[in-house]
């Protein structure tokens, strides 16, 4: 009896790609999709971010992460967008974070410099809009969201449902 078929399947599994959307209960209301991060993942991670060094003192390899490319791994590889992300949220994170007016937001480039808020709509209620650079920060300068990430992405049980709804579908093609 052959296993490749049963190899290939494994392999094939243990480099897909399985991505969620999960609000975080520490923002209520924000969603954020993520991608888990599997065995094969966590491995193009250390590829990609790793630093070799030579010891001066025994000549030998030493080796390490680069913090800002596993940032930019996790940014670009891992959050792969959001909904919901207010201002308020931001402030949540980051409570010296001074956005009050409308001036505020045109300012920081969060509205166009013409542009008006609608009727009802307060400054803490604009939304953010997604970007890698944002992330970036985010994981950069809030460790409540980085851990928020890294704790969700690392943890298979996050994704079951997930997993179960994509051979449902496969199954329904068929």
């Amino acid at each position: 009896m052959s296993l490749d078929k049963l190899t290939a399947a494994i392999q094939k599994a243990g480099t897909s790609k399985r991505t969620k959307e999960f609000e975080w209960s520490f923002l209520p209301g924000f969603y954020c999709t993520l991608t888990y991060m599997s065995k094969h993942m966590v491995g193009q991670l250390r590829e990609s971010a790793q630093l070799v060094d030579t010891n001066p003192r025994n000549q030998q390899k030493e080796f390490d992460l680069s913090p800002e490319k596993v940032t930019g791994f996790y940014a670009t590889r891992v959050v792969k967008g959001w909904r919901n992300f207010k201002v308020r949220h931001l402030k949540v994170l980051f409570p010296a974070l001074k956005i009050d007016t409308l001036d505020d937001l045109k300012e920081l480039e969060l509205l166009a410099a013409d542009a008006v808020l609608p009727d009802g709509v307060e400054v803490a209620d604009v939304e953010v809009a997604f970007s890698q650079k944002i992330v970036r920060f985010l994981l950069d300068y809030s460790v409540e969201f980085e851990n928020w990430v890294v704790n969700v992405v690392r943890d298979i049980r996050n994704f079951k449902e997930a997993a179960e709804q994509a051979e449902e579908d496969l199954e329904n093609l068929a």
